[in-house]
């Protein structure tokens, strides 16, 4: 009886897929140097322990090549790989536990634990697939890049390549051929790899590589013969820990492990991945390695690490803002209503201020986008003048100054009227390298009749002229003409300049 979540597997046309299978005699013949060899290079580039070059027939998936396990087979109906003969196409299992075909696998809930399978299809000539190439882990992984089942795919074409050069000679042909070609064409193939294979002889220290060798390390990797002369390529700051790694790779159950720079001609730094085993040949001892290109990854945790600690950074500035205009609304609120009306308003300016640093960098935004958003909340506010980026916190005070101004209008100035606008002209001034002046001018006009200065200095006034002083180092000057109010901030700004 076929297990839960393998019962609903469709193959197509399997009898032909069977019959080409056979056709290949591979099943049950012993172990070969290259597929051997490919298992190897599979596991060394993936980082896993177990990688498996296997072929599956009616009813068992048997393992020409393996590292990593001593089984030669398993039952087709627990066999991962049955879905990828099924369907043709990669099967990429981040954890079993957690995927309903299988979780409750013999192989999965009992040894050997597996949580994280990929598998590709070997794709015969006349488009079955009778086998597969795969990896596996018993940890599992958050995720398996595109590139990385294309470096998976490009092993599975060796495969097949070796595979269906072994039907087209005969058997003596073969035996005579078998590691000089398969050797010839593993090179070839990995030559267009992203990946630089190394042969190290421990006791002379001389260097022999394969693959994409100068891509991955440059050009002068061609002059790298010893192994003094590649570490001399490794950054200084990186060179005792490689040297570490390597001489805990002789008794680490996953051999040699890890990361490091690389210096290249022109100076620029690379990060690559150090892959390897060691192991006893006819020279002496040898340890066989991989080298591939991880700077693109390193760059990406860089940025996400960063992406935190703004983030963290930002949120504390956050709170710290809500917290003071919560307690010091409640001073100057003439009610409860009053005192909710007033928190929620100034909230919601923070609340749009960090939608704007959000939607258009983490760590500045225009103070176009900051004036367009006042523009938006009141159509009779109209802006002109220099464009200029703004870090978070003037972009913070700044919307909260807008709130404040444009609240006071609504209820004692020009938006107290339909015929009533506000005009804000900005103007930057200043070398390009060094600190520019900004000045900013609210000018009120066709509103309520200003008869004089107000006498009573409210929260909202307060909170202006704090931001303006205090977080922006600036000055604030108020002129209430007959007209309407005009309002003129002044403060420096170091970011680039920019005009609308």
């Amino acid at each position: 009886m076929a297990r839960a979540g393998f019962s609903d597997i469709e193959y197509s046309d399997e009898q032909r897929r069977l019959t080409t299978l056979a056709a290949y005699n591979i099943l049950d013949t012993e172990r070969e140097y290259a597929f051997d060899k490919i298992t190897k290079i599979a596991a060394h580039l993936f980082n896993v322990p177990v990688a498996l070059v296997t072929f599956v027939d009616d009813r068992r998936q048997w393992f020409k090549a393996a590292i990593g396990t001593t089984a030669t087979e398993v039952p087709k109906d627990i066999a991962f790989c049955a879905f990828t003969v099924a369907s043709g196409r990669p099967l990429i299992v981040l954890d079993a536990l957690n995927d309903s075909r299988f979780q409750d696998n013999p192989m999965v809930v009992g040894a050997p634990g597996i949580r994280f399978n990929v598998s590709v299809p070997l794709r015969a000539p006349d488009g079955t697939t009778p086998g597969t190439i795969c990896i596996v882990d018993t940890v599992p992984r958050e995720e398996f890049a595109d590139h990385e089942i294309e470096l998976l795919n490009d092993l599975a074409d060796v495969v097949m390549a070796e595979l269906t050069l072994k039907q087209a000679l005969s058997e003596k042909q073969a035996a005579l051929l078998e590691r000089d070609l398969a050797q010839t064409m593993l090179d070839e193939a990995l030559d267009f790899s992203e990946v630089a294979i190394w042969r190290l002889n421990v006791d002379t220290g001389t260097l022999a590589w394969r693959g994409a060798a100068e891509a991955v390390w440059g050009d002068e990797v061609a002059l790298s013969t010893t192994l003094d002369q590649a570490f001399a390529r490794i950054h200084p700051e990186d060179r005792e820990r490689v040297a570490r790694d390597m001489e805990a790779g002789r008794t680490a159950p996953i051999g040699y492990r890890s990361e490091f720079r690389i210096i290249l001609a022109d100076g620029r730094e690379r990060w690559l991945a150090g892959r390897g085993n060691y192991e006893i040949g006819s020279t002496g001892e040898i340890m066989t390695g991989v080298n591939y290109d991880i700077t693109l990854r390193k760059e990406q945790e860089q940025y996400r690490e960063l992406l935190m600690q703004e983030v963290g950074h930002r949120m504390g500035n956050l709170f710290a803002n809500i917290h003071a205009i919560i307690s010091l609304t409640r001073s100057s609120a003439t009610s409860v209503v009053d005192y909710v009306r007033r928190v929620e308003d100034r909230i919601g300016a923070l609340n749009r201020a960090q939608n704007m640093l959000f939607a258009s960098d983490v760590a500045n935004c225009s103070l176009a986008i900051l004036l367009n958003d006042i523009q938006a909340v009141h159509p009779q506010i109209r802006w002109s003048g220099d464009d200029i980026d703004l870090p978070e916190t003037a972009v913070v005070a700044l919307s909260l100054i807008f709130n404040e101004l444009s609240t006071n209008a609504v209820k004692y100035g020009a938006l107290a009227t339909e015929q009533g606008s506000i005009s804000i002209l900005s103007k930057v001034s200043g070398e390009i390298d060094d600190a520019r002046s900004v000045e900013l001018v609210w000018k009120e006009m066709g509103g309520r009749p200003v008869t004089a200065e107000p006498t009573r200095t409210g929260f909202g006034t307060q909170l202006i002229d704090v931001s303006i002083r205090d977080t922006l180092e600036g000055e604030i000057t108020r002129d209430w003409a007959q007209d309407g109010m005009t309002c003129v901030l002044r403060f420096s700004c170091q970011l680039p300049l920019t005009h609308r």
